[in-house]
């Protein structure tokens, strides 16, 4: 559960599939930045819960 919440932070992961993304959803690079941080924030609210799961 904490490799999936960090994965929207990690840009190079993600940013060899940009062009793809926007030719086969057929939206825009600020449709893709959007998702991403909208992705990112999400992983920044969960994380702190994941990692004291990962302590106990």
């Amino acid at each position: 559960m904490g490799l999936l919440a960090s994965i929207p932070g990690q840009t190079m992961g993600v940013s060899i599939f940009t062009d793809h993304l926007i030719s086969s959803l057929n939206v825009s690079n600020v449709g893709i930045s959007s998702t991403y941080t909208v992705g990112t924030l999400g992983s920044s609210l969960i994380i702190n819960y994941t990692e004291e799961l990962f302590d106990r």
